[in-house]
């Protein structure tokens, strides 16, 4: 696969410049990671929305889809939907058949959203979990956000440069979706769905799903927190001055202007530059002529 042109690149990021803003940032996070050689995939092959969107609204629906949380938490600052092409909706919703879908949130390190939004979740990579092998998601944000500390992504993001992360994941009610779930029909606990094999610690808990097979989720949203750095007053007064240096220099150049008209204002019988050369060349010329007729 060819990679794609500067041009092309850049009327992708120009249609949705935070949307290329926060690749950059997960981009940023995974290549300064300790474990950068497993996270940051893809890894890039030369090296070896216009409209305002209603964001608050959008958040809402979120939560009304995997159910309000029981504590509060805050609102995201930025909220991202991520679009899939025909190909892969068509397969999606084709394994979906008629069955159910669950929304569910997944919080992970920034450092690994570079390679969660090309390469999707994948149950596989999750082996030391307490409830056996599978990737987690509950239906509480405030759980989520636990597991998603903030991280450093790019410096001069506009989104900030030390970003939080959440996923909102489309899960198909399958059998393989383990979690606490009563059998049709009946109140009883389906234990069926409730432990994986080789769990050490038992049935999975309420609020909890984990998925074992990659084919029955996928990332819809991504809730995305900034964390908010106080500017100091320096910086404050550096950031003004680099923003505004042609005037401050303009005004600097009058000032010493003034200045010097101020200093022979008050004292108008000093001598020249011209006049003070004049007198030493005069003084210059009178002692020649006192060596000549000594």
């Amino acid at each position: 696969m060819q990679p794609a042109s500067w041009t092309t690149v850049r009327e992708a990021a120009g249609r949705d410049v935070l949307a290329a803003d926060l690749r950059c940032s997960f981009f940023a996070s995974a290549l300064q990671s300790y474990k950068r050689d497993s996270v940051l995939r893809p890894f890039p092959a030369s090296y070896a929305r216009h409209d305002c969107k209603d964001f608050e609204a959008l958040f809402e629906k979120i939560q009304k889809l995997t159910g309000a949380p029981h504590t509060p938490v805050p609102v995201p600052d930025f909220l991202f939907e991520i679009e899939y092409s025909d190909p892969a909706n068509a397969k999606f919703y084709e394994t979906k058949g008629e069955r159910d879908l669950i929304y569910a949130f997944h919080g992970s390190r920034l450092e690994n959203f570079h390679s969660i939004i090309h390469n999707g979740l994948h149950c596989h990579l999750n082996k030391t979990s307490l409830f056996g092998e599978g990737t987690y998601l509950t239906s509480d944000l405030s759980l989520a956000l636990i597991y998603s500390p903030h991280g450093h992504g790019w410096q001069r993001s506009l989104l900030g440069p030390i970003l939080s992360c959440v996923a909102v994941c489309e899960v198909i009610d399958h059998p393989d979706v383990k979690c606490q779930t009563k059998k049709k029909d009946s109140r009883e606990i389906d234990r069926r769905r409730a432990r994986i094999k080789h769990s050490e610690g038992g049935d999975i808990p309420p609020k909890y799903f984990v998925v074992t097979n990659n084919q029955l989720l996928r990332v819809k949203y991504l809730l995305v927190y900034s964390q908010k750095q106080p500017k100091s007053r320096a910086s404050s007064q550096l950031s003004w001055v680099s923003s505004h240096w042609f005037t401050v220099m303009i005004t600097l150049y009058l000032l010493l202007l003034l200045i010097i008209a101020f200093c022979y204002s008050c004292n108008p019988s000093a001598p020249t530059m011209d006049e003070k050369g004049r007198s030493q060349r005069t003084d210059r010329k009178q002692r020649a002529t006192q060596v000549i007729f000594f």
